[in-house]
């Protein structure tokens, strides 16, 4: 399997660990190649530093496509 596939597996596995999955959209940068799970909101964004052997390799980020708001949940869940 080759590094964009793997990364693209775990951008998918980090998008899913989060409260509204289906809001969000991860980020990582490694080794200079951003690899993204959709279009990135950098207004609402939280991001970390990946470090392999103590040395960073890259800064994986998440971001809110848009604010949370009851209206919004209950388009998304048809409720």
């Amino acid at each position: 399997m080759s590094l964009p596939n793997n990364l693209n597996t775990i951008l998918k596995s980090l998008k899913k660990a989060f409260q509204y999955p289906i809001f969000t959209e991860i980020e990582m940068a490694y080794d200079g190649v951003s690899y993204t799970t959709g279009n990135m909101n950098y207004e609402i964004t939280i991001t970390s530093t990946l470090k392999l052997f103590n040395q960073s390799k890259g800064s994986p980020k998440a971001s809110l496509k848009e604010e949370k708001s009851f209206s919004n949940l209950r388009k998304a869940f048809n409720f």
